[in-house]
């Protein structure tokens, strides 16, 4: 601004009041004369644009160039309307600084007109409105965001109405705004934990089952504990992960279970025919011909040979498998049949043959005589004289290749559950229908800080650490939510529990799931438990709680003027104030709590208007202006408005240096 002109310069000073009041509402004018062709810019104007006042000749293409090009056709129609005939045309359009910067603009243009109707001058004001454009495109998408939220949003007040109700909620919970929890049962959980955090006045959280979905809901207290913000979270995949956890290992109990069977049927039938072939001795002794007739009907493979490995005898099996005739057999030994690296053992077993000790089993590789490897068990029986000497092998195999398959992917099948158990960030332990833990993984045994031999055989009755309840209290092991499902059977989910061990500085804090398995005849067999160490998340959770009510006292006993107008259904409300400010309103303060500030401040339109500033602008504000404050005569104070998210402002007020008038906005502010 320039100096203020002499009292005697009254066209100065209405010149220099004219630049001042368009500098500070950031407004430019121009005029164009049609007759003439001369071009006026106010000194605001060329500032708007980034030039200097009187820099060029403020032309039409002069103007255009500064315009967005996409805009252009804007002003070329709004100039056309407004020498169409009499009244104003108003107009937004972008346009680029000489700094570089795009700028919103919003514009009114008017002509003017001989009696005639003949246009002979147009003119009008501009005002940059950027700042104000794209704190209305914010706050839209803010107001927007419930909207489009994929979860169910909803507003309830104490006794069940919903007042507000998003799309996700209308179309997952059926809910809609007006209508109430309290009259509809399915919705009885959801009012339950509204209530339940309202009585509390803190947030609550828990599980809702919407069918066929499961929701994961927190009920939040606004401010004023009329209602409740609640969130909802769709976890049905979590849980039907959770559930398909469960079925993978009972499909893997069972399978264990039927393989566990087949294996004993198997030893069954091996003794059998151990047996049996006890039986077959003692005909093959009292007749060579009927021995050779039930070994040519074997579907076991069976030959005889000497202690030095010769082949003295092989069944019709024996031979295809290795795609010899008996001839070839029995020129040489049974060495080049087995697997290579099998050898060692088998040689190692057959030395073990004695009189006391007739029989040996072997399981060992083969390549048949196609040349694939099959896996076989041999029962090898030697045949000594009187004198205790070997004299010769019989040995029948069965091939056991699809067995061991089978035992193979058994034995990765378990691995790979084992190593998935062991891997998840969650402690998983698993006990015995009388609660005794067998398993416990990784993650389990780094959350209570024992070793595995420690907590492998304990009871999850009673556990060999200590117990708290959530206000750090002991709790008895028969109380804890372990002994509670080993009597009633019914699971248990996100149960917070302490426990404490020798040695820590402070308890561990615990979410605790646990889940039994009944059988048909209603006895537990098995039960999981599921760990998770939430004591990081409590912690953050107190010092939330501790830096709010740290907030709260500084606030209430701030030494100067202090009080928040909150936003409400589009106008602010007085919504508290700190004892310095009721002081200062001489206790008349309080009755005016809970009023719009329109009505409060209809005498002091600049403070109204500042309110609006700092929370448009989502910023700080300051003002300089007199107050009168407990009795005492006006004095000029500097009057901070602080935008506070998501829509308060808070004010407070501190005497100005001496000296300093009441000049209304603060050039630095």
């Amino acid at each position: 601004p320039g100096p203020l002109p002499g009292k005697d310069d009254d066209l100065g000073l209405l010149k220099w009041r004219f630049n001042e009041s368009q500098r500070l509402a950031r407004i430019g004018s121009w005029d164009r004369d049609l007759v003439r062709g001369a071009n006026y810019w106010s000194d605001e104007m060329f500032r708007l644009f980034g030039r200097e006042p009187g820099e060029a000749a403020p032309t039409w293409e002069f103007f255009l160039g500064h315009v967005h090009p996409q805009d252009r056709h804007i002003l070329l129609a709004v100039r056309n309307a407004a020498m169409a005939g009499p009244g104003e045309v108003e107009y937004r359009f972008r346009f680029m600084r000489t700094d570089g910067q795009m700028r919103v603009a919003q514009a009114r243009a008017v002509a003017s007109f001989a009696p005639d109707q003949t246009p002979v001058r147009i003119s009008g004001t501009l005002c940059d409105v950027t700042e104000h454009h794209a704190a209305i495109r914010e706050a839209r998408e803010l107001a927007r965001f419930p909207q489009e939220n994929p979860n169910p949003v909803l507003r309830v007040n104490r006794e069940g109405q919903v007042e507000y109700a998003n799309p996700a909620a209308q179309s997952l919970w059926g809910l809609d705004t007006g209508e109430s929890l309290a009259v509809a049962g399915a919705h009885a959980d959801l009012f339950c934990m509204v209530r339940s955090a309202l009585d509390q006045e803190g947030p609550l959280e828990g599980e809702l089952a919407y069918a066929p979905r499961s929701f994961h809901g927190m009920a939040v207290p606004c401010p004023e504990r009329l209602c409740a913000n609640v969130y909802g979270m769709d976890i049905t995949r979590r849980v039907e992960v959770e559930k398909d956890l469960r079925q993978a290992h009972d499909g893997l109990e069972r399978r264990v279970a039927a393989r566990t069977r087949e294996l004993d049927a198997a030893n069954r039938m091996l003794i059998a025919r151990l047996a049996q072939m006890q039986e077959m001795e003692k005909a093959l002794r009292a007749s060579e011909e009927r021995y050779r007739a039930v070994v040519e009907s074997q579907t076991e493979i069976i030959c005889r040979f000497s202690p030095e490995g010769t082949v003295l005898f092989a069944n019709e099996p024996y031979c295809r498998l290795f795609g010899k005739t008996l001839e070839e057999l029995t020129s040489g030994t049974w060495r080049p049949f087995p697997h290579p690296e099998d050898l060692l053992r088998i040689d190692r077993e057959l030395r073990a043959l004695a009189p006391d000790h007739p029989v040996v089993v072997v399981e060992n590789r083969v390549v048949d005589g196609a040349g694939r490897v099959r896996f076989m068990q041999f029962i090898n029986r030697g045949f000594f004289n009187a004198k205790g000497r070997i004299t010769e092998i019989q040995s029948v195999g069965r091939d056991v290749t699809d067995r061991r398959d089978a035992e193979l992917a058994l034995a990765e099948s378990e691995k790979k559950y084992r190593d998935l158990v062991s891997n998840l960030e969650i402690g998983i332990l698993a006990a015995t229908g009388d609660g005794r833990v067998d398993m416990a993984n990784r993650r389990a045994l780094e959350i209570l800080g024992v070793p595995q031999d420690e907590i492998l055989g304990q009871s999850l009755a009673r556990p060999p650490f200590a117990l708290c309840r959530e206000d750090a209290s002991p709790l008895r092991p028969e109380e804890s939510p372990l002994a509670g499902v080993l009597l009633d059977h019914e699971p248990m989910r996100d149960v917070t529990v302490g426990i404490r061990q020798d040695g820590w500085e402070a308890i561990r804090w615990l979410a605790v799931g646990v889940f039994p398995e009944v059988d048909a005849r209603g006895n537990l067999s098995r039960v999981v438990a599921t760990l998770t160490d939430i004591s990081e998340r409590r912690r953050l959770e107190a010092e939330l709680v501790e830096g709010r009510e740290r907030f709260r006292f500084l606030y209430r006993h701030f030494p100067q003027p202090t009080c928040v107008f909150r936003l409400v259904e589009g106008e602010f409300i007085l919504l508290e104030a700190n004892r310095a400010a009721v002081a200062a309103g001489r206790g008349r303060l309080e009755e005016f709590l809970g009023r719009r500030a329109g009505e409060l401040l209809a005498g002091q339109p600049e403070i109204y208007l500042a309110l609006w500033t700092a929370y448009e602008g989502r910023q700080l504000v300051r003002r300089r202006m007199d107050l009168q404050l407990d009795r005492a005569a006006p004095a000029s104070h500097e009057v901070s408005f602080v935008f506070v998210p998501p829509d308060m402002v808070m004010v407070h007020a501190v005497p100005a240096p001496a000296g300093c008038p009441a000049t209304g906005p603060d050039p630095d502010g």
